[in-house]
């Protein structure tokens, strides 16, 4: 709860006075100007507003670890020397995530060294005898100065997409050219160099899942929480709402220490946060913000707009509270851990025994009322828990999750549009648009996320996590590939594909970050906001910190992981991008965890769970299956040889000046000698072959592929069949286990 402060009565813990905010610039910084400016705070003291920020939202320690808001003999987190092993203290979710950060910075930059006589022969001059490329892209699979090859029969709608490789000869004979990628053909070497970065980020996808729940466990086991003393009954008796008669029957597994009755009263709920909501709009616009009745509103404030308001809420809420609310589920507290274990052994009967209400599954004292067997579970810890929530049908959380699943595939469709606008303009625009929205449209996430009703914040925010995942995957890597000309793949234009991806990362990298860590909303907050605050309760609203979720944090990590494995094969470099990614926002996440976030809910693994069985799993899929398309497709030029060539009699014989039919373009001379090759256009587009390449056994040889290319193609497309059957068999059996128990019966732990 919110702790309220006025200017006569200082903010006190166990009755002494918490000292003024001493370990943050900002708090100095507000001190300097309250100084300068007798005007920047009149009508309440933003130095207790910082001291509010400093000791009741930030998290606080001492030398035995996390301490309750308040707490005088304490001191902030340091974001610098933390070990990890103290994040167990904000909660398994959070913990998990910082260590799953770490695990995977440093698979990425493996995965990158691994990738170094990949990267070494591409910088060579055996792949591009010219090469002009600097920096990263020197190290990519880029082929820079494609060179004019004849192409009679070459029609230009095959180039509508990129006409700067299309051109005629300037002289009346008009002869067709086409730009060819000159680089040599894909090895074996490098083929085989990729298969074994494969194999080890699949071993390492699949460690990270074991490195996950060792983890969960461990956390579990260190860290007491009131989840580990507490049950949860899903399907209590309509009337049930007695307190004394589930602590008598849940006593015959131990002492029980608390009861509580959850109503079907969402009704109530949301009056009564209404009528909240109003009367402190109305302490927001008084100098002395101590009211809590209607009584003791001022003068004043009666008869204005807000005050009938309240009024008409105050009664619609008297109202609803006169009326007869059944149970909707029971939440029961004992005093040892091994009470709980007891109960959830007792009463684990399985789905199908609680569906069929099958009391003979049950010894007949543990049978509630003697005619219900109870659907009994491990309770999600209090702060996690959404109460307004628990109460929805099934039918209404499928309608629910209908209307959001849609409104998400709108904001999927506006955003792809967005960006193909932006890369219009130019790869720069377009980065940047990228990770703007991938920073700002996790907000618009949480609004349709909204419509949805969850029982605890977990599964909530395991929601909001595949939203935003899908979006951010399809925002950072899939719009790219779908917009940029498929002849520009490896092109070392600016406009080509691999410069765009370096651009996404690399803004990835610094932009988002950046931004997490200034926190500018927050800033804008507690600094521009605040000192006009009417009162002190008001101005410590503005102190409240950065709502966070950890499934928008975990989609930011599972981007980054998607768009290094989807151009793999065509920009290796990225995995040090990505890694470089990752270690900054480990760091900026830490630092904002510690100096900028708002108290977190203590949600279990549901996020973390939904990562390894589904996301990164994905990501090794992908993986696999960009890697056949893009070694099918190369060298992307859609040019094919014929068996025909220029002779001493040809037209293409002799040094032209070719002009592409893109606007605006230089006139290039082009000297064809005797022997050349003559090329026609055969389409190497994957996504135009993808029939073809869905058929793992068939359909690979093309006219365009060397020998090596056609192997490895084939290579990579069964390697996708087995990392889906190895993928299966590493989660079939936990998976198969957690069902049984849950038909058959069994203690099944939330960790």
């Amino acid at each position: 709860a919110d702790v309220e402060v006025d200017e006569d009565t200082p903010l006190v813990k166990e009755g002494r006075e918490i000292p003024p905010s001493t370990e943050l610039w900002g708090g100095h910084i507000a001190r300097f100007f309250n100084r300068c400016c007798p005007c920047y705070s009149r009508k309440a003291s933003i130095e207790k507003a910082w001291a509010y920020f400093e000791h009741f939202t930030l998290p606080r320690r001492d030398a035995d670890g996390k301490v309750p808001p308040g707490t005088t003999e304490s001191t902030l987190y340091n974001p610098f020397t933390t070990p990890q092993k103290d994040l167990e203290q904000f909660g398994t979710g959070v913990a998990v995530y910082f260590a799953t950060l770490q695990y995977l910075t440093i698979t990425l930059f493996i995965a990158g060294l691994l990738y170094v006589p990949t990267m070494m022969y591409y910088a060579s001059d055996g792949y591009a005898p010219s090469h002009s490329l600097t920096g990263a892209l020197k190290y990519s699979l880029l082929c820079p100065a494609p060179f004019w090859a004849p192409c009679p029969t070459c029609q230009e709608e095959d180039w509508d997409d990129s006409p700067s490789r299309y051109g005629y000869t300037t002289d009346e004979t008009g002869l067709i050219f086409v730009k060819r990628n000159e680089c040599a053909d894909l090895r074996w070497q490098e083929g085989l160099n990729h298969i074994f970065v494969m194999a080890f980020l699949v071993v390492a996808i699949i460690g990270l899942g074991f490195y996950q729940r060792k983890l969960e466990r461990q956390y579990d086991e260190d860290v007491l929480t009131s989840q580990d003393f507490s049950i949860q009954v899903d399907n209590p008796p309509p009337d049930a709402k007695d307190p004394k008669e589930w602590k008598e029957f849940f006593s015959q597994f131990g002492e029980v220490a608390y009861v509580t009755v959850a109503l079907n009263n969402q009704e109530v709920l949301s009056k009564l946060v209404k009528r909240r909501v109003i009367f402190q709009e109305i302490a927001d616009n008084l100098h002395d913000p101590q009211v809590d009745t209607i009584a003791e509103i001022p003068e004043e404030m009666k008869g204005t707009q807000l005050y009938e308001k309240l009024i008409s809420v105050d009664t619609e809420c008297r109202e609803v509270l006169d009326k007869d609310y059944p149970t909707s589920a029971i939440f029961v507290t004992f005093q040892k851990e091994q009470s709980q274990r007891a109960c959830l052994q007792a009463l684990g009967v399985g789905q199908v025994n609680i569906s069929t209400n099958n009391t003979s599954a049950l010894e007949q004292h543990h049978v509630f009322r003697s005619n219900l067997v109870l659907a009994v579970l491990e309770a999600p810890e209090p702060s996690a828990i959404r109460w307004q929530d628990l109460d929805e049908s099934h039918a209404i959380k499928f309608v629910e999750r209908a209307i959001s699943t849609i409104l998400t595939l709108g904001v999927i469709v506006a955003g792809f549009i967005l960006v193909d606008h932006a890369y219009k303009r130019s790869i720069s625009v377009a980065a940047l648009v990228i990770a703007v929205m991938n920073v700002l449209m996790p907000k618009v996430f949480k609004r349709i996320n909204a419509i949805e009703s969850h029982q605890h914040e977990g599964t909530y925010q395991a929601s909001l996590y595949w939203k935003i995942c899908i979006f951010r995957w399809i925002n950072t890597a899939v719009v790219t590939i779908l917009i940029k000309p498929f002849t520009e793949t490896i092109s070392d234009d600016e406009d080509g594909l691999a410069p765009a991806v370096m651009a996404v990362l690399r803004a990835e990298m610094v932009t988002a970050p950046c931004l997490h860590m200034l926190d500018i909303v927050g800033q804008v907050k507690r600094h521009l906001l605040a000192p006009g605050a009417k009162n002190q309760p008001a101005m410590n609203s503005y102190f409240r910190g950065s709502p966070q979720n950890m499934g928008d944090k975990y989609t930011a990590m599972t981007k980054t992981i998607f768009l290094c494995f989807f151009y793999a094969v065509i920009f290796p470099p990225g995995f040090f991008f990505g890694s470089a990614a990752l270690l900054f926002t480990y760091l900026t996440d830490k630092f904002a965890l510690m100096r900028s976030w708002g108290p977190l809910p203590s949600i279990g693994n549901d996020i973390a769970l939904l990562s390894r069985k589904i996301f990164l799993p994905l990501t090794l899929i992908v993986l696999a299956f960009m890697s056949e398309l893009f070694y099918s497709s190369y060298p992307y030029d859609n040019l094919c040889v014929t068996a025909g060539v220029v002779t001493n009699s040809s037209e293409y014989l002799g040094t032209f000046h070719v002009q592409s039919v893109h606007k605006g373009t230089s006139i290039d001379e082009v000297t064809i000698e005797e022997g050349e090759t003559i090329y026609s256009y055969c389409d190497q587009n994957f996504l135009s072959r993808m029939s073809d390449l869905l058929h793992i056994f068939n359909g690979h040889i093309k006219d365009w592929m060397s020998m090596d290319q056609e192997i490895l193609t084939f290579v990579y497309g069964v390697s996708i069949v087995g990392i889906v059957g190895l993928l299966f068999l590493v989660n079939a059996k936990e998976d198969i286990q957690k069902s049984v128990k849950l038909i058959k019966g069994g203690y099944v732990s939330v960790i």
